[in-house]
This record gives structure tokens, C-alpha cells and sequence, in this order.
């Protein structure tokens, strides 16, 4: 349990025009004027792909807080700017996601890497690249181990300790959140088989708490100030982890490959969406708004959560993602890979260089 602790720890862009001048010439009095149209070059500030169709990009993500730049960038319209139709689809389930890609139904996707991406990677059924974090965990961490209120109150459960035997959730087994829960119960000397661990999204969680059918979970916001508001639940543990990532925006490699220049313009558009949340940006109102209309949660709720922080430069920390790999690989759920392998920071390189120019499109 030690040794697990310590493992721990602009210009503005144009459609483009075309000059035309009219040249007459006189040959002769027989010869009528002429007149003739020539194009001048296209503006460089022009992106030539915006005379082309949206690229469409299809991509998984949750609706609660670590995925806010991504709201924030749809709502905001800075995908439509860089010539992309993304479409968020809500999965929940890992196994679920790893079906989607399996087919061929998803280009990407903004979530967790645990160990169901870890199998299908190496069964070559997910060939991913990691191009930014999606979010990083510090206290108070944006999905907390909560308890049931009613357990609370009676004083039955006051620590992690007094979890044992008790049924706790977590929205997805085989998932990066599966490292979250280790983190959070090992606080207080229990492992995963010290508890009845079920599945259940975080909205579902809350629910059964205030139902009395579950006794813990872990639950992202602003699900869990819902459920603090709402009765349900109290926060338990939020300081298990710290400066640490475990969720990322990850695409297909041969889709990313094959459309690196929209890639890159996604990744700008992205990281507008996490510079706008920097600060204060969680609080504005338009943000709020956005939040609300994609968590289905009451703006001045949204308001009261505890927020993730999203790099404004996505950087990966790829040690991060290899120490997720080592866990899994000793809990016998997952293979050894090489992660550095499977990162290409210079997508998040070309994007802060888009930004830096202050190119919207493709």
C-alpha cells in the first residue's frame, strides 16, 4: 500500500477573393474591344481549405466538467471557424467506446486511458495518438469520493477506512477512473477487494445514493455538488491525487495521419476552449451557460463545483501515462506498452503555433 502512496503523488481570415481587370485592346478599326479576365493571386491570410466541405470529425466524450473545453469550443463556434463539424457523442462504458472504434465509428475520443484502451492497443484494435491531456487532477480534485449522506450523518462512515465492506461506484471498470478509486481508497488502507465495487455513471451513482442503494462513488462534477445540494451525498476524500493525468484527447492514427493539417486546427480550437476556463473562466456567465446545456446542470450549481484545470498549452505528461500503464500491468488487468510511443506532442506544437498567429481555420 506504501509503495502504491508513493507512486502517486488574429489576424483575420478571409473566404478569399478573386481581383478581375478588365483589359481592352485596340487593334483596329475592325477588331471590337476585348475584354479579358485575369485573377490575381489568393490572400495568404486565406485558408485554401475553406472553399472545401467541413471535415467531420466524430468523437466520444462524458458531459461533466474535465471535458468544459470542449463545450466551450462547440458552443463557442471555434470548430465551425477551423472549417470542422465535430460531433460529441456521449459514451459512457469503455467497452462500449472500444466497440465504436473497433467498426470504424469514431475518429476520437476525450477520456480516460485505462486498461480496456491498454488491451485494445495491444490487440490492435486501437491505434491511438495522444495529442493533449484533456484534463489534470489537483486538489480539491474534480471527482471526489463521495459517500451517501444518510451513512454520514449517522456517523456509520466518517473516513475511507470505514468503507470496507460497502458497496462503492465507479462510472466505468476497465477505466482510467478504476486508478482514481486505488488512489482514493488506499488512503485509507483498503484496495479495491476490500469493497463491492459496481459500475455506474456518475449521474446514475447519485441517484442510487439518494435511493439508498449505494453507499459510496466516485462522481465528477457538477454531479457531485448536484448531490451535495440535493442531500445525497458528502464529499468523503478530494485530495488523493495531485498534478496528475489520466485523461486525454486521443484520435485514431490513421485518421490523424491522413488529416494532420484538421487535426492540428481541432487541437487550436481545443485549447481556445481551455484558455477561455483559465482563471475566472468557469465562473462567466456565457461559460456557465454552455456547461449547463451540456451537463443538464443548473448554471449557479456549476458555479459551486470544484473545477479541473485544463493546460492552456496542452502538454502531455507522459510519465503520468506510463505510471498508469505500470499499475495496471501489476493489477494483471492490462499489457506492458511503450506510452511514449503512443504521444505526438507536435500536434499541440502546430496548434499553440496556429493560436500564436492567430489562424482560426485550416
Amino acid at each position: 500500500m506504501n509503495a502504491f502512496l508513493g507512486h502517486l503523488r488574429p489576424p483575420r481570415i478571409g473566404l478569399g477573393r478573386q481581383v478581375r481587370a478588365r483589359v481592352v485592346a485596340a487593334a483596329s478599326l475592325a477588331l471590337a474591344a476585348l475584354a479579358v479576365m485575369v485573377a490575381a493571386p489568393a490572400s495568404t491570410l486565406t485558408p485554401a481549405a475553406n472553399a472545401q466541405a467541413p471535415l467531420t470529425i466524430r468523437m466520444s466524450y462524458q458531459p461533466v466538467l474535465i471535458a468544459a473545453p470542449l463545450m466551450v469550443a462547440m458552443e463557442k463556434g471555434y470548430f465551425e471557424q477551423a472549417n470542422l463539424n465535430v460531433e460529441l457523442n456521449v459514451v459512457w462504458q469503455s467497452a462500449e467506446l472500444m466497440a465504436a472504434f473497433a467498426s470504424g465509428n469514431m475518429d476520437a475520443a476525450a477520456g480516460g486511458i485505462g486498461p480496456a484502451q491498454m488491451n485494445a492497443i495491444s490487440r490492435g484494435i486501437l491505434n491511438p495518438r495522444l495529442i493533449s491531456p484533456l484534463h489534470t487532477e489537483r486538489p480539491p480534485v474534480a471527482t471526489p469520493l463521495t459517500v451517501r449522506k444518510a451513512l454520514w450523518d449517522s456517523g456509520e462512515v466518517r473516513s475511507v477506512a470505514d468503507l470496507k465492506g460497502r458497496k462503492v461506484a465507479l462510472n466505468s471498470k476497465a477505466s482510467a477512473t478504476e486508478y482514481w478509486l486505488y488512489a482514493a481508497l488506499a488512503t485509507g488502507g483498503l484496495t479495491p477487494s476490500d469493497v463491492d465495487v459496481v459500475e455506474l455513471p456518475f449521474p446514475d451513482a447519485v441517484a442510487a445514493m439518494a435511493n439508498g442503494v449505494l453507499d459510496a462513488s466516485l462522481i465528477g462534477e457538477p454531479n457531485a455538488v448536484l448531490g451535495e445540494q440535493n442531500g445525497a451525498l458528502v464529499r468523503l476524500s478530494e485530495d488523493f491525487i495531485d498534478d496528475f493525468q489520466v485523461t486525454a484527447v486521443y484520435f485514431d492514427s490513421t485518421f490523424a495521419e491522413k488529416n494532420r493539417p484538421a487535426v492540428e486546427a481541432f487541437l487550436a480550437a481545443y485549447l481556445r476552449g481551455a484558455r477561455d476556463l483559465e482563471g475566472d473562466g468557469y465562473r462567466s456567465p456565457e461559460n456557465l451557460m454552455i456547461l449547463e446545456k451540456h451537463t443538464k446542470i443548473p448554471a449557479a450549481t456549476i458555479a459551486a463545483s470544484r473545477v479541473p484545470y485544463h493546460d492552456p498549452e496542452g502538454r502531455v505528461h507522459v510519465e503520468d501515462f506510463q505510471k498508469l500503464n505500470d499499475f495496471f500491468v501489476a493489477q494483471g488487468v492490462a499489457p506492458a506498452l511503450d506510452m511514449a510511443s503512443l504521444v505526438d506532442l507536435s500536434y499541440a506544437e502546430a496548434a499553440r503555433r496556429l493560436l500564436a498567429e492567430g489562424t482560426r481555420g485550416r
